[in-house]
């Protein structure tokens, strides 16, 4: 609320209104009278002075007709005293619940204990209840899972409207009687509400917002938005932004246009769009000419009528500081009171009928509205600010929440009107009963040197995922590891995933064991045999053996109990008698016992294959036949 303070005399009487929030005093005796903004609901404690033991009588009256009083109270007859002018006063309180939105006028009367009234109206207080916005519906998603980001609160706010002054974009404007505080300044922040018309052409001519001719100069221009100052020394800057068709959409935005002796700045809605460095001698001020006062919609540019802008405008502000980004965000839909550091004027436009506009602030003057110009009630502007109980760094501005996690979230709501409302929403987790999804793959794995090979569950996994937990917080099992030489072969092996929920799915896999072992076979070079030809008169000497067959000690496997023998034979002509697995002439396939050896050195190899056709080592031995005399006669 606002605080309003008023000073009358009248037959020696003295009355003030006073609100109780923080505030600044405005003379309520001003035409028209001081202007407050509350919202429907709000309770308002007001504080009158007058003379001790008197008798006030406060009256409410919706315009134009006026009401029975309100209420009463008696003074107290004795101090403590508040001295005004040399006169000693003494206070009372009462207090009023605003309930119904509309335009209401509070005035005071006191009576004195001699039976002196003062006049009704001598003291009065115009007051706007504003309509309040409402969440009217709501919707709330919990997370799915535990810790995951997937909660959302969608809300829907109506109410909350405001007054705004709609330009016909003909010739309307409004003028700040005989004020140009813009002049002489060394920083500015100009800001407000618009709302452009949907179809018109704003890419041509120039269209007022809010400024001072030829000082600060806020609008559209040529399709941008367009910020222009003069200095007094005669230096001019201008800054764009290629954005306003952003704008035309036929909704309200909030646009800002700051500088200082360095930068000049632009924003939409809060963000900044555009920036410009700037020099202005420290010794230089903004300023034209200042018999060039401030002006809403009409004559920023060119004074007087000129570029009249077409659409709507609420809640204007003139500072006399260069607004930083997050004051200006901060600030855009918060109602000014009067007292905040570096106002100049705020003028909420809440006035909602007349021609002319009062504005809160020391220095505001009343505004003059020219034909042109109408009041309509506005389409509400919402602000939201959404906070997260037990987190300090979360925060948010747009309307819903969407990808959140669990948590009690309080969402304030407010409007231009300066209205607010407040809820808080819950967002739980929901129980997870959902399995995971299994994913299998078949693998192929080899028994090693002993016979055995063991498997992991992760073997057989193929990317299995659930809904909550991350794969790696999937426990993974399955129902047979290890295998042996029994289980060579397709295997079908199942595998249980289990989340963190305790839901648990499954799948099968095929583990096919293979046999890639070779047998060993041992050394043979003991087995050596010389020894001389069968018979020395055929030509050429040649040997016969038997219990060549390999010996079934010298090879060993880790599965296979059956084997298949081969040999090969070179010769000492270091040709072969037959390659493995076929026989030697007169021999087996497997053993070169029958086969004729010839004279010389030859060499027999031996290989073993095993039942899953793995070959073993070669390993060798020697067969020597040596020559056996012939003698061919004796002499006698």
């Amino acid at each position: 609320m606002i605080r309003f303070l008023r000073h009358i005399i009248l037959s020696l009487l003295f009355i003030s209104i006073l609100g109780l929030a923080d505030g600044w005093g405005q003379d309520i005796n001003a035409t028209p009278p001081a202007t407050q903004s509350v919202c429907v609901g709000d309770e308002v404690t007001y504080t009158v002075f007058g003379f001790p033991g008197s008798t006030v009588e406060w009256y409410i009256k919706e315009l134009p007709a006026a009401s029975n009083p309100v209420g009463s109270i008696t003074l107290r007859t004795a101090g403590p005293f508040e001295n005004i002018g040399g006169q000693d006063y003494v206070d009372g309180k009462f207090t009023y619940t605003w309930t119904t939105s509309g335009i209401y006028t509070l005035q005071i009367k006191e009576i004195s204990q001699l039976n002196c009234e003062s006049n009704l109206g001598d003291v009065e207080l115009r007051v706007n209840v504003n309509v309040r916005p409402a969440i009217n519906s709501f919707n709330i998603t919990d997370v799915s899972c535990s810790g995951a980001a997937s909660g959302s609160i969608d809300i829907s706010v109506t109410g909350g409207e405001a007054n705004a002054l709609n330009f016909d974009g003909t010739t309307g404007g409004v003028q700040i009687n005989s004020w140009s505080p813009l002049y002489n300044a060394s920083e500015f922040t100009v800001e407000g509400w618009v709302k452009l018309k949907s179809g018109n052409n704003y890419t041509s001519g120039q269209y007022s917002f809010f400024g001072q001719n030829n000082t600060v100069e806020f609008g559209i221009d040529g399709g941008n938005l367009h910020g222009w100052v003069h200095t007094r020394y005669g230096q001019s800057y201008s800054i764009n932004s290629p954005v306003v068709n952003d704008l035309d959409d036929s909704e309200f935005h909030h646009v800002a246009f700051s500088g200082n002796r360095s930068q000049l700045v632009l924003y939409i809605d809060g963000v900044e769009v555009e920036s410009l460095s700037v020099s202005i001698p420290i010794s230089d001020y903004f300023g034209g000419d200042p018999s060039d006062y401030l002006r809403i919609g009409t004559g920023v540019f060119d004074g007087g009528t000129s570029d009249p802008f077409d659409g709507e405008i609420s809640s204007v502000r003139f500072w006399k500081v260069a607004r930083s980004q997050s004051q200006i965000f901060n600030g855009m839909t918060q109602t000014m009171d009067g007292s905040e550091s570096g106002l100049l004027g705020a003028y909420p436009l809440s006035e909602g009928s007349g021609t002319t506009i009062s504005g809160v602030g020391s220095f505001a003057h009343d505004g003059n509205i020219a034909s042109g110009v109408s009041w309509t009630t506005s389409a509400p502007i919402y602000q939201y600010r959404w906070t997260k109980q037990g987190d300090a760094s979360f925060s948010s501005s747009n309307q819903d929440l969407i990808d959140v996690a669990a948590g009690t979230y309080n969402v304030t709501v407010t409007t231009t009107n300066g209205c607010t409302v407040s809820e808080t929403y819950t967002i739980g987790t929901d129980v997870d009963t959902e399995g995971p999804i299994a994913k299998c793959k078949d693998i192929t794995v080899q028994l090693d040197a002993s016979g055995n090979v063991t498997i992991n569950a992760t073997d057989v996994n193929n990317g299995s995922t659930d809904n909550c937990s991350a794969q790696e917080a999937l426990v993974l099992t399955i129902d047979k590891s290890t295998f042996d030489c029994t289980n060579m072969g397709a295997n079908v092996v199942t595998l249980t995933v289990e989340d963190q929920a305790g839901n648990q799915s499954t799948c099968t896999a095929t583990v096919t064991v293979e046999d890639k072992e070779a047998p060993v076979l041992s050394l043979l070079s003991d087995l050596s045999i010389i020894d001389c030809s069968d018979d020395e008169t055929i030509i050429p000497q040649v040997k016969v053996f038997s219990g060549l067959d390999l010996p079934v000690a010298r090879y060993t496997d880790n599965c296979s109990t059956t084997f298949t023998v081969q040999y090969r034979i070179q010769l000492p002509d270091a040709s072969f008698a037959n390659d493995y697995g076929s026989a030697a002439n007169g021999a087996s396939v497997s053993d070169p016992s029958g086969f004729e050896f010839p004279e010389g050195v030859s060499t027999v190899f031996f290989r073993v294959l095993d039942a899953s056709g793995n070959i073993s080592n070669i390993e060798s031995f020697t067969i020597s036949v040596n020559h056996k005399p012939n003698p061919s006669e004796i002499n006698f």
